[in-house]
């Protein structure tokens, strides 16, 4: 996220890519989802959605006002060094794998919210 320290502006933007290669099905699935598991999770913003692309190697988000931390929520669902910020999406890199932790069962809790919230 970019900060200006010398006056307040509306107007901010944000970018990341990762490659798939090193995120499993779960995690890919929980970036899909990253407002509802982030308000799980306690991220503050967490209705300031990211718009996320995807293509058979890559995801990327984008927002034009950051106020989601999609940095926080991603290491909270075990994806750091591998996330490349504000780069040129033709510009894809492979990474290490990383293990995963317990956030996986927030993830399954917002996918049966959303079975829920269609049924209702």
């Amino acid at each position: 996220m970019k900060i200006r320290h010398d006056f307040v502006t509306n107007s901010s933007s944000s970018s990341f890519v990762i490659s798939k290669d090193v995120l499993s099905k779960a995690q890919i699935k929980a970036i899909h989802n990253h407002c509802s598991l982030g308000e799980k999770l306690g991220i503050l913003y967490s209705d300031y959605e990211w718009k996320i692309t995807e293509s058979d190697t890559w995801i990327a988000g984008e927002t034009s006002m950051g106020n989601f931390d999609m940095s926080e929520f991603l290491e909270m669902i075990d994806v750091r060094n591998p996330v490349q910020w504000d780069v040129d999406f033709d510009d894809m890199y492979k990474f290490p794998k990383y293990e995963k932790s317990n956030w996986e069962s927030l993830l399954n809790e917002v996918e049966e919210d959303k079975a829920n919230d269609y049924e209702s």
